[in-house]
């Protein structure tokens, strides 16, 4: 997302925080190699899409997961649990 691209990813763990399906890209079934084939295709075939995609999932990053922004999150979340 951080270089304006769409992302194909398996949705394990904290992809589904980090990719809203269908806007900033696709999540599929693990092990779904199908969906996977089906979702990479769906990609590459349409630029206008890429382009979209893509671009949504660039604000998202520059929204939530930049360095400076995760850097203040974690120093915030220490701050609480110490109850300064």
């Amino acid at each position: 997302m951080r270089a304006g691209l769409p992302v194909v990813a398996t949705d394990v763990g904290g992809v589904g925080e980090a990719v809203v399906h269908e806007e900033t890209g696709f999540r599929v079934p693990r092990g779904d190699e199908g969906a996977l084939r089906e979702r990479l295709r769906v990609i590459l075939e349409n630029p206008s899409l890429r382009r979209e995609m893509g671009a949504r999932g660039r604000k998202r990053y520059e929204a939530f997961f930049t360095l400076e922004r995760m850097l203040r999150g974690v120093w915030e979340a220490y701050q609480e649990v110490l109850g300064a």
